[in-house]
């Protein structure tokens, strides 16, 4: 759950948050992109620095690209 998630990311004190694992297919009773929005509100107010690539984005933390809501471009 990305309460859960972002919770052990400040546990662990890490530096970028990259979601994984959703939005790649429909299968849940929820719709695709919902934890997206969940964890993207949840990371603003917990000051959480949010990588959110594409599917298939490579992605770096040397330069990441920080937040990109590319899913209301889709939904």
């Amino acid at each position: 759950m990305p309460e859960e998630v972002v919770l052990g990311f400040k546990e662990l004190k890490g530096e970028y948050l990259v979601p994984i694992h959703w939005a790649m297919f429909n299968l849940s009773l929820h719709n695709w992109y919902d934890p997206g929005i969940e964890i993207t509100a949840i990371a603003r107010d917990k000051g959480v620095n949010l990588i959110t690539p594409r599917l298939g984005q490579l992605v770096t933390t040397k330069k990441p690209v920080l937040f990109d809501e590319w899913w209301k471009e889709i939904k």
